[in-house]
């Protein structure tokens, strides 16, 4: 996950050597094979470093080259945290990527371990491996099914929780990524991440990976339609869990899962580090993540921990279900305008600002009117009836690339004045036969012919 950390800076760095911050000594290689069927899955390069100062510090090895000096396109990266003193950092190499080129590494182009404030810096150039290595020693490309599109882009939420002991980790974390396929090289996917920051502040970076968990754009995208068991690694222990359905979007989706649990020493003290994964069965898209590590000092047993989890917010691979909750009077009078409210939600049941409304009479089959919905996600229209009895009122969203179309009707009843009155008329003529029974009937007088 060090992606998800990552920020860029401007690249200032002032070369260390012997009795420098930070120092790079010997270094070795070999072919390394994961799998145990006789091919090399990586190219593994080890280097000593000796490091001055406790913190963050970047590890990078260029591409490869040939005997000719030509450039193999396969680089490493990755962030460490190291304390003072003498350490091995080991480097990995793609062999899949080696293979691709045809081409038979000789040489790296460069390894460089940076200090994370990118202040200091050693480098070791056109280092020459311990042979020259012939590209069909290397595992070929994996196969698998995509069920993304170049174009395909997921919108997350990230959420981070940690007790107060716990130190932050270098950087702050974004509170949202989008992430979108920039490119698909047969097997080879590539990812655009925006990291999007409280107070407005954005970084972008652009990783490539094969779709699998020892890949830099895990675990954002796993290959489609697998099923439990399904290897998505290189490790024998990279096999999903029991899948199963959920609501995903405000809609049933077939899901993939996967648990892991590491626990090991570093210093003085235990690190836990628990993961777990949930993705889209067809797409193969992540839907939600949860990484806890714990730490627990073995000397005081005191511990404390650090949590984050991604939840996907709407992507063009899942169009999310909508709703419309429409409010008017049940009655109205002819030719007297009323308020027409309509309320429009996604499937968190958020109001959903500056989309479209239109309202339409179903009777009158005319558009009452139209209007973009408020922080709130409601639009308010006044609209006087053009004619007395039943009026059908319907409030229509057509949808986009990742929300679904809804609509929803009312029925209002539409009165005539004369209908209103007739009433009040009948009401006023009993009262007078009334009145006028009484008076004549206290007077004993006889009642005309015309009132019998």
């Amino acid at each position: 996950m060090a992606v998800i950390i990552s920020v860029l800076f401007p690249l200032k760095i002032s070369y260390g050597s012997d009795g420098k911050p930070i120092s790079i000594g010997s270094f070795s290689d070999r072919g390394r094979d994961i799998d145990g069927d006789g091919l090399f899955d990586y190219l593994e390069m080890r280097i000593e470093v000796n490091i001055t100062t406790p913190g963050l510090y970047i590890v990078e090895a260029g591409n490869l080259l040939d005997p000719e000096g030509r450039p193999i396109d396969v680089t490493a990266y990755s962030r460490l945290l190291l304390e003072a003193g003498e350490h091995v950092i080991t480097i990995l190499m793609d062999g899949r990527r080696i293979r691709s080129s045809g081409l038979n590494p000789s040489r790296v182009s460069y390894i460089g371990v940076i200090s994370g404030d990118y202040r200091e810096a050693d480098f070791l150039s056109n280092a020459s491996l311990s042979r020259e290595y012939g590209f069909e020693e290397f595992e070929p490309p994996p196969k698998y099914s995509l069920g993304v599109a170049e174009g395909s882009w997921m919108l997350y939420k990230v959420l981070p929780v940690s007790s107060p002991d716990v130190r932050a980790g270098p950087g702050n974390l974004p509170r949202e990524i989008m992430i979108r396929v920039a490119g698909i090289k047969g097997s080879l996917i590539s990812l655009e991440m925006v990291f999007n920051f409280e107070g407005g502040a954005t970084s972008r970076e652009v990783v490539e990976g094969y779709l699998e968990r020892e890949s830099q754009i895990f675990p954002f995208i796993i290959p489609s339609n697998l099923t439990p068991g399904a290897s998505f690694g290189l490790s024998p222990s990279s096999r999903l869990g029991e899948g199963g359905s959920e609501e995903v979007l405000g809609k049933k989706r077939e899901v993939n899962r996967f648990r892991g649990e590491n626990t090991f020493i570093q210093g003085n003290v235990e690190v836990r580090y628990v993961e777990d994964y949930v993705w889209d069965r067809v797409t193969g898209v992540l839907l939600r993540s949860w990484i806890n590590m714990t730490l627990t000092d073995m000397l005081t047993g005191e511990t404390g921990y650090s949590n984050v989890s991604f939840t996907i917010l709407k992507t063009n691979l899942i169009p999310q279900r909508t709703s419309i909750r429409l409010e008017a009077p049940q009655s109205v009078e002819l030719g007297k305008p009323f308020n027409i409210t309509a309320l429009l939600t996604n499937s968190f049941k958020e109001g959903m600002e500056g989309e479209e409304i239109i309202l339409k009479s179903v009777d009158e089959g005319a558009e009452i009117g139209k209007a973009r919905t408020d922080s709130k996600g409601e639009i308010r229209l006044d609209y006087t009836p053009k004619a007395a009895g039943r009026l059908l009122i319907k409030a229509v969203y057509k949808g986009s690339e990742e929300y679904e179309a809804s609509e929803e009707a009312i029925e209002i009843e539409v009165k005539s004045p004369l209908t209103l009155l007739t009433p009040a008329l009948t009401a006023i003529g009993i009262a007078s036969s009334i009145i006028i029974l009484f008076i004549y009937g206290r007077r004993r007088v006889p009642i005309p012919a015309g009132l019998r």
